[in-house]
């Protein structure tokens, strides 16, 4: 899989957004989200999960901004406690993420769970490998 390389990727995660919403994240597949093997993603969703991917803060602000849009009209509510962004990047010091929803400036993070994995803003895998060798650990005591 050929994965185009950005100095940076921004991420958002929003926790508590219905399944079955109608954002039409078509609309921004032409110019928001990342290229990967040719095909554009901006939004990977699990359960009443939602994260957005875009290559610029600016696009990751689209993505919200349609949310927000569609939660208006499906009467959803995210909750901002639970929302956060995250840049990912090869910079010592993560771009700085400023995204507002509703309102409410999202929190910007250097590490998260997402699905279990442990992803960083460094986008390397340390913290997640000894988190796995602690569970193996601690699960054969």
């Amino acid at each position: 899989m050929e994965v185009q390389e950005t100095p940076s990727s921004y991420y958002g995660y929003l926790a508590n957004e219905a399944y079955n919403t109608n954002i039409d994240y078509e609309k921004a597949f032409d110019r928001d989200g990342v290229l990967i093997n040719g095909t554009r993603i901006n939004n990977i969703r699990f359960a009443d999960d939602t994260a957005l991917i875009a290559d610029t803060k600016e696009g990751l602000q689209r993505l919200l901004d349609l949310v927000w849009e569609a939660s208006l009209t499906e009467r959803l509510e995210i909750n901002c406690k639970k929302t956060f962004s995250m840049v990912i990047s090869k910079e010592s010091q993560p771009p700085i993420c400023d995204l507002i929803y509703n309102r409410t400036m999202i929190e910007q993070v250097n590490s998260f769970n997402y699905l279990e994995p442990i992803l960083t803003s460094d986008g390397r895998c340390e913290k997640e490998i000894l988190r796995r060798i602690e569970m193996a650990k601690t699960s054969h005591i």
